[in-house]
């Protein structure tokens, strides 16, 4: 009985914190630009979403230095859309909170297709004085990917060290 009652009020747990988090943190969950609405609210922003097809859910970006253990502020990002031209729909630098900042993160310039993102590894630790080889053996971190329905939203969790990372759509 008792392992049934834990076992119920860990799946109502997660939820609830979910909602209060958002709440305390202004309406908006960590690492992306998601509002808390009701499901009723929820259901009709996305039938005019998908019935318009004009406003992007946008790609936000979150980098985590895992050697030292701390957002990448300052990690040098840039965004592409790769359809008949390649063009870039964003660039910038990580802030602080190893969030990119940018228009993009609220659907500014995302299209259906696909899409390279570029991390400037490299430059990253030789600026932060951390010794590398010469060439380090990871320079641009280069990640593609494909957006089918572009009125979701695509959270880029990105995980790295002078040595590898990793990167996989969060947050849908």
């Amino acid at each position: 009985m008792l392992n049934d009652l834990s076992h119920g009020l860990k799946r109502l747990a997660v939820p609830l914190w979910d909602y209060w988090f958002c709440i305390k943190a202004g309406g908006h969950s960590i690492g992306h630009n998601r509002r808390v609405a009701n499901p009723a609210q929820q259901k009709e922003t996305n039938k005019v979403a998908k019935d318009s097809e004009q406003h992007a859910g946008g790609i936000s970006i979150h980098a985590v230095d895992i050697a030292g253990g701390t957002p990448a502020a300052g990690l040098g990002v840039k965004l592409w859309h790769l359809g008949n031209d390649r063009v870039q729909i964003a660039a910038g630098s990580c802030s602080e909170s190893g969030l990119l900042v940018h228009p993009v993160a609220d659907g500014v310039g995302v299209k259906r297709g696909m899409h390279e993102v570029e991390f400037d590894v490299g430059s990253f630790y030789r600026d932060r004085g951390t010794p590398l080889p010469n060439p380090a053996f990871l320079e641009v971190a280069e990640f593609r990917f494909g957006i089918d329905r572009v009125t979701e939203h695509f959270h880029l969790p990105f995980k790295f060290t002078p040595w590898g990372f990793s990167l996989f759509r969060g947050g849908a």
